[in-house]
């Protein structure tokens, strides 16, 4: 950039070398002629070239014919020289204005592009700081969810060890209805054999009660009667003793039956909370699903959000530039036209000095040129252009720049128009 900047104010400004002697000049001339050849972009020493020619001309006059006229031919053949190179150190001035004015542009779009980049660098730390975020939860509810599978599985592993606990205890509440009806079975017999020694001890009475007229001639026979009765009453007392122990037994597991009812009543309710219990568990497993299927549709929209802002900025903000490049070039080609004009008011007053030295090159320079470029081209050292032709020339400009600004106004109108329409 600075580089650049000498240059302008090198161009700008041109220090015009002094008027030197007759060898000098020759010597000048001739190196200045070939610097010429070799580059096209010293403009500056060109015009000190034609001011030395002009003076070379002045003091030549004094000497001999014959070197006069070799003079006045190199003279010719050196401001055909600068004629031809004149359109290609105007291109090159124009070139580096065009340079200069786009890398002031490239600058600011730099300096724009930057701070976009911290814009988006904070809104990228903001969002991976709310990304953070929603994975610590998400790794939160991850462990609440597997705590409540443990529970689950927990109250599971309990309810088949209760289901186990259920079907051993109706097991052995098989075993002992199986054991009563044995019991019943045997107090029924019992009761039948009771009714039997009810039987036999009648019988035996009457046979006392028949006997007892013959006790006397029978007492050995009512000794071993009564032993026999003894006997028999030891046996009824022993089954009397047996009927109370089995009666003690029955209601016995009668109560352990009722308790066991009870206590598969108790397991039968706690089995029933439990239900309860993983139900609500389960439909609070569910809702918590939902709750982080809506946090990733929130995640997800967010994402999307930002994307559409993200494209809708870049066109905002290509729209902004394409704007100012268009204002840039305007004033740019504006400065250019300004200048121009200043460069030939210039040239006028620079032609009146030397009308006499240059009015011998018009006829040659006039019939070396082109048509187009007599029309459209106005040299600053010539002295056949008036006030009047530099005003159609600057006007016949201008008017080409607007058309120049207008088509490329609406190429860039098109090219906008096709990238929405690609965008859609």
């Amino acid at each position: 950039m600075n580089k650049l900047k000498d240059k302008k104010k090198g161009s700008a400004n041109p220090e015009y070398p002094p008027k030197k002697e007759k060898k000098e000049v020759h010597t000048k001339r001739n190196s200045n002629s070939s610097n010429i050849n070799n580059s096209n972009s010293c403009s500056n020493n060109n015009v000190g070239n034609n001011s030395s020619g002009n003076a070379f001309v002045k003091t030549s006059k004094n000497g001999t014919a014959g070197e006069g006229d070799n003079i006045i031919n190199k003279i010719k053949e050196l401001n055909l020289v600068l004629l031809q190179n004149k359109d290609i150190i105007d291109s090159l001035r124009q070139e580096n204005e065009s340079f200069s004015s786009q890398i002031a542009n490239f600058v600011k779009k730099c300096k724009e592009l930057q701070c976009i980049c911290i814009e988006k660098e904070k809104d990228i730390a903001k969002l991976k700081h709310n990304e953070k975020y929603l994975v610590q939860e998400i790794t939160k509810r991850k462990k609440e969810k597997d705590e409540l599978e443990g529970k689950i599985n927990k109250l599971e592993q309990e309810g088949t060890s209760k289901s186990a606990h259920i079907s051993q205890v109706e097991f052995e509440k098989d075993n002992l209805i199986k054991e009563l009806h044995e019991r019943d079975k045997q107090i029924n017999a019992l009761h039948g054999n009771i009714k039997q020694l009810e039987g036999q001890i009648t019988l035996v009475r009457n046979e006392n009660a028949k006997n007892k007229q013959d006790v006397t001639n029978n007492l050995k026979k009512q000794d071993e009667i009564n032993e026999h009765i003894n006997s028999k009453d030891n046996k009824i007392t022993a089954l009397e003793e047996k009927t109370q122990k089995l009666n003690k037994v029955i209601k016995d597991k009668i109560e352990e039956n009722e308790n066991c009812k009870k206590k598969i009543q108790q397991q039968s309710a706690k089995i029933a909370h439990l239900n309860d219990k993983i139900q609500i568990l389960q439909k609070e497993q569910k809702n918590n699903e939902e709750k982080i299927k809506k946090y990733i549709d929130n995640i997800k929209m967010l994402k999307k959000n930002n994307q559409k802002m993200d494209e809708r900025n870049m066109e905002s903000q290509l729209e902004e530039q394409r704007k100012e490049l268009e204002q840039v070039i305007f004033n740019s080609q504006v400065y250019k036209l300004s200048k121009k004009m200043g460069t030939r008011k210039k040239s006028t007053n620079s032609s009146n000095v030397c009308k006499g030295a240059k009015g011998a090159n018009e006829g040659e320079t006039k019939q070396m040129l082109s048509p187009n470029k007599r029309s459209h081209k106005n040299p600053p050292n010539s002295d056949s252009s008036s006030s009047s032709s530099c005003g159609g020339s600057s006007d016949g400009e201008i008017v080409s720049f607007s058309k120049k600004y207008n088509l490329s106004k609406n190429m860039s109108k098109d090219r906008g128009d096709t990238t929405g329409k690609k965008k859609k």
